[in-house]
């Protein structure tokens, strides 16, 4: 059975150095579901990245559709292969963010 693309949702990220927050977007631009957790750069990247990925799995649990798309904002210098090269919110440098949510 082929997928309707109408179906399919893209995950908006901004990660700040106090919180993360998702939105799940159709492709029609409308909101279906936020969510929105407390950051803590003191967990270092590990700690930090594992409460996006809680983030983003509270967020696809609300809908049953596939995700084509992910999006981050970071304030910090990102290079073109993913790595946060440094982020001085979250106390970064060199962490390899797109290795790690792909």
């Amino acid at each position: 059975m082929k997928e309707n693309i109408r179906d399919a949702v893209t995950l908006g990220v901004d990660l700040g150095g106090t919180k993360v927050e998702i939105a799940l977007v159709d492709l029609d631009g409308q909101i279906l579901a936020v969510h929105k957790y407390p950051t803590n750069p003191a967990k270092g990247p590990e700690g930090v990245i594992n409460d996006v990925l809680a983030c983003i799995r509270g967020c696809l649990g609300e809908v049953k559709l596939e995700t084509r798309a992910l999006g981050i904002g970071i304030a910090g210098q990102v290079s073109v292969d993913g790595v946060v090269r440094f982020a001085p919110n979250l106390r970064w440098r060199n962490v390899p963010l797109r290795k790690r949510l792909e």
